[in-house]
């Protein structure tokens, strides 16, 4: 039996975001006969990445007018639809909490939901002969994960669907409001949520006690594995590496704060573009002159890859004041590269003290700085080691073709293929 996989993303095939996407997105093409992308909220003029031959991008058209308050005007229309009143009615409690932005908050993600899943079902649903062999997968638990739940109520069993949770998309406390519409609902009417970290799974069973067990399984993420690990070349100049998003919850500025205080003399290369380019830029033209500094943009994962066999790092940095699991930390541990990193989200579940250094959320300039000049004065041999268990923790946690295969697997069984069960 030959399964049909339909993928909801943010804006995948198109740039930008959800590179971590594009790693497995291989190891599911191998296994489902057919697999359709619709991406949500992208841009058609972006940038468009190749994707395998049995690959179909099929975009969910946006309900948007010329003007914000016209888009708003027909959103608020689309709760006419019977099944969002009823959703909306069970969540108004909660949202009016929030106040004014809560509500309109709801009424925003409600619409879209809806919007998506009156696509589906023209597309997928309605007078389809091959719906029992189909799994339809939201990458974030965002309005297209609210829609397959609204799917799942609406035709029960007839829908297998699942969604996964990373960071964003699942911290409540990560927005202003703090405030996620209809989260515990629509986990409930998913076959299944994966978590790509246990501090996910726990805070999701923490915040929705009634919630089924089974419905909860953590699937991490991972990054491919690479030939060599990252040439090691301690010399006098500490190679300090990032990468990112140029956005202010990485904290990038932080770090630059944190370098101008350093004696050591480092080289600092960010990978990664966004928003905030310029400013960073110029606050890095500040830096003193035992500071090196360059911002290479954007480079693709398999860019990243040949940038850290090719190019010795002696440490990777990530002062983020919020993550979900960083697929940047497990990139740099692949290659045997240790961290320093804050303990936000996932991450203690990667860096420990015998691959790297842990700092508190609330960290100082002044702790970052220490931390980084505790790091150029380790020994050949306590620097080794810290490499080592680096690449340990990636290989047993991290490894993409262990992650992926299995999480595959999961998604096949539940298409209606056996031959992965046992």
């Amino acid at each position: 039996m030959n399964s049909t996989l339909i993928v909801l993303t943010q804006n995948f095939p198109y740039l930008p975001g959800e590179h971590f996407f594009e790693t497995e997105l291989p190891y599911l093409q191998k296994e489902f006969h057919k697999i359709i992308i619709s991406p949500v909220a992208y841009s058609p003029e972006n940038e468009k990445r190749e994707v395998p031959d049995n690959v179909i991008i099929n975009p969910i058209e946006r309900n948007m007018a010329p003007f914000k308050s016209l888009t708003y005007m027909r959103r608020l229309t689309l709760l006419t639809d019977p099944q969002a009143l009823k959703w909306f009615a069970e969540e108004f409690g909660t949202a009016r909490k929030h106040g004014m932005s809560g509500v309109l908050k709801l009424v925003n993600w409600l619409s879209l939901a809806v919007n998506i899943r009156k696509q589906l079902e023209q597309n997928y649903v309605k007078n389809n002969t091959e719906l029992s062999e189909c799994v339809f997968y939201s990458y974030w638990l965002s309005p297209a994960a609210v829609a397959l739940g609204m799917l799942k109520e609406k035709y029960g069993e007839a829908i297998k669907s699942v969604a996964r949770a990373h960071g964003g998309d699942l911290y409540a406390y990560r927005h202003t409001p703090p405030f996620l519409p209809l989260q515990g609902k629509t986990i409930t009417n998913l076959d299944k949520l994966y978590t790509i970290s246990a501090d996910g799974k726990n805070y999701l069973q923490n915040k929705y006690p009634d919630l089924i067990p089974a419905k909860l399984s953590i699937s991490r993420l991972g990054t491919v594995g690479v030939e060599q690990t990252n040439p090691q070349n301690r010399d006098k100049q500490m190679h300090i590496v990032t990468c990112s998003y140029m956005v202010e919850v990485k904290r990038l500025d932080l770090l630059i704060e944190a370098l101008t205080r350093t004696k050591r003399r480092v080289k600092w290369t960010h990978i990664g573009n966004g928003p905030l380019w310029d400013k960073l830029n110029e606050l890095a033209e500040k830096l003193p002159s035992n500071v090196q500094w360059e911002f290479l943009g954007y480079l693709d994962g398999t860019q990243i890859r040949s940038y850290y066999q090719q190019t010795p790092v002696d440490l990777f940095m990530n002062v983020s004041a919020s993550e979900g699991v960083p697929v940047s930390i497990m990139e740099a541990f692949s290659c045997g590269i240790p961290v320093i990193a804050t303990d936000v989200g996932g991450t203690s579940e990667l860096v420990n003290t015998r691959n790297g250094k842990l700092l508190d959320k609330d960290t100082s300039p002044e702790k970052i700085a220490d931390a980084v000049e505790e790091f150029d004065a380790m020994t050949d041999q306590e620097y080794d080691s810290a490499s080592k268990h680096a690449y340990e923790i990636w290989n047993e946690y991290f490894n993409a073709e262990k992650n992926y295969d299995e999480f595959t697997k999961q998604l096949v069984l539940l298409g209606g293929n056996r031959q992965h069960e046992g």
